[in-house]
């Protein structure tokens, strides 16, 4: 089965298809400039390479993503087979900046989550589960008290309770509108990029799998997530690469027409 070919805009004129390893090459070499627009089968419309995370991911080291106001536009532009129908622009808006930094286009990244927002969310959903503890803790009290049978109740209770903290852990960012109940009071969301919709359970599930699994490293286990968010663009986690989403606020997200 061929590649899938790729399509670029060289100076205002429509070129390809070309393989994927060439278009790397040439973004790679220079020949492909920087928010040079792409397009190929599958995407929703064309977007600024930096922004197709598949194609972007290729390309080291990255390039940032360009400056509002030096967009290229899509005047003149032909459609390409099976792309959006002739007179559809493939983004919402007329600037592609304010389409890149809304994500509307697909894969296209929002502006970052504010930092003290995301603290605060976490700290809140960290205390939604704070009851169960509180159970463990009347468990312990009640055996050591002499009481077995309020210790047992107690206990089917707390492991009750355990079970749904878990639950909630792994699939809270699912909940209506991508917000567990810590976002949704500090007005963010969790939205996977290459739909532009909420995050669903199972994104989320996988979100909070790898960050599972890096607390169970030793001592410096728990300090990798928090890292690359500060580091990485849109504030993305590794979760957040392994589940294709991103944290925003609310108020950013924009969906596509």
């Amino acid at each position: 089965m061929s590649e899938v070919g790729w399509y670029y805009d060289n100076g205002g004129q429509q070129t390809g298809p070309v393989s994927q390893a060439a278009l790397v090459d040439a973004i790679r070499s220079g020949r492909i400039a920087p928010a040079t627009r792409v397009w190929r089968p599958g995407l929703a419309g064309w977007a600024a390479w930096e922004t197709v995370l598949d194609l972007a991911a290729q390309v080291a080291p990255p390039l940032s993503t360009p400056a509002a106001g030096a967009p290229p536009t899509t005047s003149g532009w032909g459609p390409v087979p099976g792309s959006p129908a002739a007179g559809t622009a493939p983004f919402s808006g007329n600037s592609y900046a304010a389409d890149v930094l809304t994500g509307a286009g697909a894969g296209a990244l929002y502006p970052k989550a504010p930092l003290g927002g995301r603290f605060l969310a976490a700290l809140i959903d960290g205390l939604v589960t704070v009851p169960v503890g509180l159970l463990w803790v009347m468990v312990v009290a009640a055996f050591a008290a002499g009481s077995t049978v309020g210790g047992v109740l107690l206990s089917l209770v707390a492991v009750a309770g355990s079970i749904w903290a878990l639950f909630y852990a792994f699939t809270k960012d699912g909940r209506p509108g991508g917000q567990s109940i810590g976002k949704k009071m500090n007005g963010l969301m969790v939205v996977h990029l290459q739909t532009n919709q909420p995050c669903t359970r199972g994104q989320s599930a996988l979100r909070y799998l790898v960050l599972f699994l890096f607390i169970l490293v030793p001592y410096i286990g728990w300090l990798v997530e928090p890292i690359v968010t500060l580091s990485a663009a849109g504030g993305r986690r590794l979760g957040d690469s392994a589940a294709g989403t991103q944290v925003i606020k609310a108020t950013d997200y924009r969906q596509r027409g």
